[in-house]
């Protein structure tokens, strides 16, 4: 993770307010922009990823991709810039799920969550990602239950993301 890195700091709104360096933005505290991508094969299982040795939060499971937002980027512009380089994905489609904001132990964080369906082969980067696994839910909850590490971004991204299937679920329920 390249910490000289520059990103665009923003409010309570999610506004850019300045612009700093990644590596200034933890130090400070400063909330800045990131995104996740929750990749599913066909039969809806989603993809973990473990964070590579050398990345921060090591071989800890994550989602399926994630990255920081550039201050030169869009939400967008990353999602798919960071499927390229940590999946090597080719032609896939982005779908927006929801954004969060979450104040975590070392960074603070707007979070732009993404999904799209796995469609072609992996081929993910050597230093970056340690194992890649497709998950269902109980399993994720077993491996959770085992004490197997998960960042708390990516398990704020789950619980946002099991409410909003929830929600999808009672909405399509017939009185």
């Amino acid at each position: 993770m390249p910490f000289k890195e520059v990103v665009s700091v923003v409010n309570e709104k999610d506004k850019v307010v300045g612009r700093t360096t990644l590596a200034e933005s933890h130090k400070n505290r400063q909330w800045h922009r990131i995104v996740h991508v929750l990749v599913f094969n066909n039969e809806g299982r989603l993809l973990l990823q473990k964070r590579g040795k050398s990345e921060a939060l090591p071989l800890f499971w994550d989602a399926s991709v994630g990255g920081h937002v550039e201050a030169s980027e869009t939400y967008v512009q990353a999602a798919v810039k960071e499927c390229r380089e940590e999946l090597g994905l080719e032609n896939f489609k982005l779908a927006p799920l929801f954004k969060f904001f979450h104040e975590g132990a070392t960074a603070n964080h707007v979070c732009r969550v993404f999904s799209c369906i796995l469609s072609g082969s992996l081929n993910p980067h050597a230093t970056e990602v340690e194992e890649l696994r497709f998950a269902s839910w109980s399993e994720i909850e077993g491996m959770r239950a085992k004490g197997e590490p998960f960042t708390q971004t990516f398990l704020k991204t789950l619980e946002k993301f099991a409410a909003l299937q929830r929600i999808k679920l009672n909405l399509g329920k017939s009185e």
